[in-house]
């Protein structure tokens, strides 16, 4: 599917029809789990953030948190 854009469209027009796009393609992944495997670091990548979850090294964000946070950076 072949998406165009005519030079008096708005841009809000684009993001829709490109959010609509990737929730295509998710739902296309997401209808065939055995297509695909998680790498296997990202076992370990999660297994280390939930022990440090555990033993109180790392704290958990809200999103609002989070997100301010990551604003923060860019600044």
């Amino acid at each position: 599917m072949a998406i165009e854009r005519s030079s008096d469209e708005p841009d809000a027009l684009i993001m829709q029809a490109k959010v609509q796009l990737h929730e295509q393609r998710w739902l296309s992944i997401c209808s065939q789990p055995d297509s695909f495997s998680s790498p296997t670091w990202h076992a370990d990548v999660l297994a280390e953030r939930r022990q440090r979850l555990l033993d109180g090294s790392a704290k958990r964000l809200s999103w609002h948190e989070a997100k301010t946070q990551l604003q923060g950076l860019s600044e």
